[in-house]
This record gives structure tokens, C-alpha cells and sequence, in this order.
């Protein structure tokens, strides 16, 4: 303020700061495994959907067909919910990451849908150090994997079901792209879904 007296409307600003009305939460979606102490996993993404709606901000630069390089933080997407408290923001969170489905590399999405099921982070039972008292990538993948797999599986095929017919035997996923969900690619996909290590 350069010396000068902060105006009234500050004042106002600064009072109702003090008071927060809703709560909102943050995920960073990243190209990591959390099955393997979130090493990078580098590639080129495949499908690419965001959640939207209500509560539900995505920021993001990456789209369907990009490479993730290892050279820098893998990073690919913040998403973030806000809601009239902690558990409505949670809630809308849990909705939104079902929404996201991403393939061609392996991200922390089941590392965030453990987080936002786990009774010590329903209960805000947090500190600095929660990761590494509640997570333990390999022991966890097991429950993981159908979990990832039930959900991708189920994006695809709701992907599939709502995409208009291409020539025959294809099934675009991108109306500007004929060719994205012959049915020789979807298997693919489907198969790739498994990315978990044995």
C-alpha cells in the first residue's frame, strides 16, 4: 500500500477471507506408476478424457495422441473440485476421476482413487507424511487392478457405445478421426488396459 491506509473494500475483502465458505481439493494427474514408487512412465497417450460438470475444473495442455517425454515433470493434468465442504468437494472428486480415462501410459489415477477412498483421508487424518504410512504401491496393486480395469474398460465401452459408426467394422471414439476406433485398435486398448506388473 506504499505507506498509504488500506481502503475499506480491502478491509471487507480480507475480513471475509477469514470466514472460507466451501472447500475444494486438487489432484495431479501424472505419466507415473505408484505400483513402482511412482517411477515415470513415458509414452505417447492414446484416449484422453477429462471430467467436466458442475464443481469440476481441469487444466491441462495435453490431448489424445501427445508424447510425454521423460525429460520433465510428468505432470499431465490438475484436477480440482470444490464443493460447500470437505466431504461435498470429496464427493465430487470421486465423480470426476471416474470420468477420466487416459491410455498409452500409466498415470497415478488409481494411486488418487485409493487416496479418496482411504478412512484416514475421509477422516482428514493428514500429514506431510501420509503417502508413506498409507501407501504401499506393490501391496496395493492387486486391489487396484481390477479396479482400473473395471473402469477403463467401462469408459471404452461407453466411449464406443456413444461414438457414431464409421465404415464398416469401425467404431470412432473421435468424430474427427475415422480410423480411432476400428475394432482392431479398441481391443488393443482393452488389452492394454493391464499396464500393472505381475
Amino acid at each position: 500500500a506504499a505507506g498509504a491506509p488500506l481502503s475499506p473494500e480491502v478491509h471487507v475483502a480480507a475480513t471475509s477471507a477469514l470466514a472460507p465458505t466451501r472447500h475444494a481439493i486438487e489432484v495431479r494427474l501424472s505419466a507415473e506408476d505408484p505400483a513402482r514408487d511412482f517411477a515415470p512412465t513415458p509414452g505417447r497417450i492414446g484416449a484422453w478424457v477429462m471430467p467436466s460438470g458442475p464443481g469440476i475444473r481441469v487444466d491441462s495442455a495435453v490431448e489424445a495422441g501427445e508424447r510425454i517425454p521423460p525429460d520433465y515433470d510428468p505432470m499431465i493434468a490438475k484436477i480440482m473440485s470444490v464443493g460447500a465442504d470437505r466431504q461435498a468437494a470429496i464427493s465430487t472428486m470421486v465423480a470426476g476421476l471416474k470420468e477420466v480415462v487416459v491410455t498409452g501410459v500409466q498415470t497415478t489415477l488409481p494411486f488418487h482413487h485409493a487416496v479418496m477412498a482411504h478412512a484416514s483421508f475421509l477422516a482428514a487424518e493428514l500429514s506431510t507424511d501420509w503417502v508413506i504410512d498409507h501407501w504401499d504401491g506393490p501391496a496395493a496393486r492387486d486391489e487396484l487392478i481390477d479396479h482400473a480395469r473395471a473402469a477403463a474398460a467401462g469408459a471404452v465401452t461407453r466411449a464406443s457405445a456413444d461414438a457414431p459408426s464409421g465404415p464398416a467394422g469401425t467404431t470412432s471414439l473421435h468424430k474427427d478421426d475415422p480410423g480411432a476406433g476400428t475394432i482392431w485398435r479398441d481391443a488393443g486398448r482393452r488389452a492394454a488396459v493391464d499396464r500393472w506388473p505381475r
